[in-house]
């Protein structure tokens, strides 16, 4: 066993092909550079965390249809055409 002998560059080589947290790029390098998260599993939690927030602020503000906004009195029209059509349906009678 002692006759095995391995090749130094066979692991430089791999290192071009794999993803290592040393070839961070992107926002994840970024927040790693700016000392937001020690490294690169860290980093892409974060932008994970961020977005969850993101889409539920998203859906929170967005209205829904349940409820009728203030512009309408519950039809389709908003209030200033509701107010221009019944004045010109009262001056045509």
């Amino acid at each position: 066993m002692s006759n095995i002998q391995f090749e130094e560059g066979f692991n430089q080589v791999n290192k071009q092909f794999y993803n290592t947290p040393d070839s961070s790029k992107g926002i994840t390098a970024w927040l790693i550079k700016k000392g937001i998260a020690k490294d690169a599993k860290k980093a892409q939690a974060i932008m994970l965390i961020f977005a969850i927030i993101c889409f539920a602020l998203t859906f929170y503000i967005m209205p829904g249809n349940s409820k009728p906004s203030n512009s309408t009195n519950g039809s389709n029209e908003p209030i200033h055409l509701q107010k221009l059509l019944q004045e010109k349906a009262s001056q045509n009678q």
